[in-house]
């Protein structure tokens, strides 16, 4: 993940990039494991902050693997119950801060589509200008999420499986997202 690091840092430095969405062609292609270890490696560098979003709501898992509990659901901010600062939280790891759920929410693609999502990254920039924002979207091929935040973020990162993932999985996960910045291809 150091080298995954580096590399997406010249990129990030070279585009201008502040926000970064990790996807990948179908479920368990390891798009989840390689956000998370992406934002720690970049937060262990002491930078730059770095915010983790887990916006894979249909099967959010950041806030698991992370062992993360009792802190408020992100959904809570989309449905207009809490405001961003509430939903955004900082456990042991210096520079990385978290937003996710541990329930899943039915209904988010509708909910990523109306201005919350805008609202909540023009938050952390302000909070943070020179924060990196790293989320974890659901697969592309599986529901339509993704188009629906790239369109909010500076590039994407493609997450494949080496041996599972179908090349034509991947070139169809391509197509979709053709009119956007591909960052690069992860092979897990």
């Amino acid at each position: 993940f150091r080298l995954l690091r580096s590399r997406l840092q010249q990129r990030v430095r070279r585009g201008n990039w502040g926000s970064l969405a990790v996807v990948s062609p179908g479920q368990n292609d390891g798009k989840t494991f390689t956000a998370i270890n992406l934002a720690l490696s970049v937060a262990r560098e002491k930078q730059r902050p770095v915010y983790l979003i887990d916006l894979d709501m249909r099967n959010p898992s950041v806030c698991t693997y992370l062992g993360v509990e009792g802190v408020r659901p992100l959904p809570d901010y989309f449905a207009g119950a809490a405001n961003p600062e509430d939903v955004l939280f900082q456990r042991s790891v210096s520079h990385l801060i978290v937003a996710g759920t541990r329930e899943s929410v039915k209904g988010a693609s509708e909910m990523l589509a109306g201005p919350g999502l805008e609202n909540l990254l023009g938050h952390i920039r302000a909070r943070s200008p020179d924060a990196i924002i790293i989320i974890d979207l659901p697969p592309v091929n599986v529901t339509d999420e993704a188009l629906v935040v790239a369109a909010y973020v500076d590039a994407l990162l493609v997450v494949v499986s080496e041996g599972k993932t179908p090349r034509d999985n991947l070139a169809r996960t391509l197509s979709v997202l053709s009119d956007f910045t591909v960052a690069g291809i992860v092979n897990n």
